[in-house]
């Protein structure tokens, strides 16, 4: 009896490892390309006129770290998500953005855009 507890614990403790792994990866993911977004914040409050270096940078870093649709679609959500939080942000600017920096992100950026699709 006690190796059939043993053994359904350490089956238990196995699943819920490859269940956090994989949500841990996502939430890694999403914080890489929040930081990567970060130096845009400037431009998209309006205190520059123009995005700097580093914001430009780090969309090129956010289009090499989603090269599959679904990584593209996971990005929106984190992003959009992220933008969400920023009440000052000026929406042309955030749909802008990928143009300004001459980055071909493959999904717009907006708190409207539907990640789904």
């Amino acid at each position: 009896m006690k190796v059939v507890a043993v053994a359904i614990v350490a089956g238990l403790a196995i699943m819920m490892m490859c269940m956090i792994e994989p949500m841990q990866a996502t939430i890694d993911e999403c914080l890489k390309l929040k930081f990567a977004f970060y130096p845009c914040l400037q431009y998209l409050e309006g205190f520059t006129k123009k995005p700097c270096h580093a914001c430009c940078k780090g969309m090129k870093t956010i289009k090499s770290l989603t090269p599959t649709r679904e990584d593209r679609r996971d990005a929106c959500r984190c992003l959009k998500e992220g933008i969400a939080h920023i009440p000052i942000i000026i929406d042309y600017r955030v749909i802008a953005l990928p143009q300004n920096c001459r980055v071909d992100m493959g999904v717009p950026i907006s708190k409207d855009t539907i990640c789904s699709e």
